[in-house]
């Protein structure tokens, strides 16, 4: 168990303080909340709009991980929340884990994030097994093959079926996108019936970002873009957003399946003088 099922490429993270181990910051002095644990960093997608993009993955040791949640729980702690950008990045090693956390016969209830790719029936089942009750499934529309949406269909399936509550986070309204093309991935969502569908349409630029310097070239995409994107830093709260919430609120015309995520409050955000912690990517 010892041995990590990772490529040549990736790297493993040096060990760090144990939460509940009372190392120093990794004690735990109360048993009352949800618990967050990391079994590693680093993401090997090209997301356009994301900052982890295309990052060196590390993956921690399963043992450390394990002794970890298991010092919580010896303190009182039930309730887990993964710190991972997304739980699958490799499959082999998604297994590994599981495997070690069903063994250690932890009874704990926790929450993660799949992205669309890297998945089984073995998966879901340990998932169900060791006391997963919420997937969050990492969606977004920007240039997608069909695998990628019969990926999503297999999850939301697999998910349901394990008796996993299962939630879509869409992020969705990139540049050139037509709203023809939203009504196709509305209605998969309508046919696939996942608990709930949180779309955001506000994208958050940052300079380093790929899709930034895609808007930032075209000055047709520029009127749709919330702040100022001359700003060099981008220090600043700014979003691209093409997609207003009232034709997206008539395109949903209040079923109970969507939630629109967002539009308020980074809005509010990018506006001169706006503070606090947006939402959205």
């Amino acid at each position: 168990m010892n041995m990590l099922p990772v490529n040549p490429n990736r790297y493993r993270l040096p060990r760090m303080p144990l939460v509940g181990s009372g190392d120093g910051a990794g004690g735990l002095e109360s048993a009352e909340g949800i618990a967050g644990f990391l079994t590693h960093q680093g993401c090997s997608s090209s997301c356009i709009y994301c900052s982890e993009a295309d990052t060196r993955v590390s993956f921690r040791r399963i043992p450390d991980v394990i002794s970890e949640i298991s010092n919580c729980t010896a303190k009182g702690l039930r309730r887990f929340h993964l710190c991972d950008s997304e739980f699958n990045e490799d499959l082999d090693y998604s297994i590994y884990f599981l495997k070690a956390l069903k063994e250690a016969g932890l009874r704990i209830d926790w929450a993660l994030y799949l992205k669309p790719s890297n998945h089984n029936r073995t998966m879901f089942r340990l998932m169900q097994e060791t006391g997963v009750s919420l997937i969050t499934l990492t969606v977004d529309s920007w240039k997608k093959c069909p695998l990628y949406w019969g990926d999503i269909e297999k999850i939301v399936f697999s998910a349901r079926s394990n008796g996993i509550k299962i939630i879509i986070d869409f992020l969705t309204g990139f540049p050139y996108e037509q709203e023809e093309t939203l009504e196709f991935y509305l209605d998969l969502f309508r046919r696939l019936q996942p608990d709930s569908v949180e779309i955001n349409t506000c994208i958050r630029l940052y300079r380093t970002l790929k899709i930034t310097d895609i808007i930032a070239r075209d000055p047709a995409l520029l009127q749709h873009v919330i702040g100022n994107i001359e700003d060099p830093e981008l220090l600043h709260p700014v979003f691209y957003s093409q997609l207003s919430a009232e034709r997206l609120e008539e395109k949903l015309s209040k079923e109970p399946l969507f939630r629109i995520e967002g539009l308020k409050k980074n809005f509010a955000a990018a506006e001169p003088g706006g503070s606090g912690c947006p939402e959205g990517v």
